[in-house]
């Protein structure tokens, strides 16, 4: 999946030194980067996914939210880590997380073979 990061990414030696205003290819493809996991604190699009129910295709989204907790001891090192991610699933439809859900379990199974 290409995400794009904005216009303020300034890390492109063309873009720096010619002002951004390129159209070419290499410039264009300067600007996404390949997202293998969904990035934290985002909503990310899954795709379209049926509702049985209502027998149409409704956007799934995922934000995903991380805590993690540091206990340290006395001497100053850690002890224990804790790291909690939560994953939080948005759709207008009614059962298209339960069918994105299912779809992803099979395929997770089907993997496992």
């Amino acid at each position: 999946e290409l995400k794009s990061f904005g216009e303020d990414k300034q890390n492109n030696y063309y873009d720096y030194y010619g002002g951004g205003n390129s159209t070419t290819l290499s410039n264009t493809l300067s600007k996404y980067n390949v997202v293998k996991k969904p990035m934290k604190g985002k909503w990310t699009s899954l795709g379209m996914f049926e509702s049985a129910q209502e027998s149409k295709e409704y956007e799934v989204k995922l934000i995903i939210n991380e805590r993690q907790d540091d206990n340290k001891a006395s001497d100053g090192e850690s002890k224990n880590q804790r790291r909690e991610l939560t994953l939080q699933f948005s759709s207008e439809g009614k059962e298209s997380i339960d069918s994105f859900i299912n779809k992803a379990y099979t395929w997770y199974l089907d993997e496992l073979r």
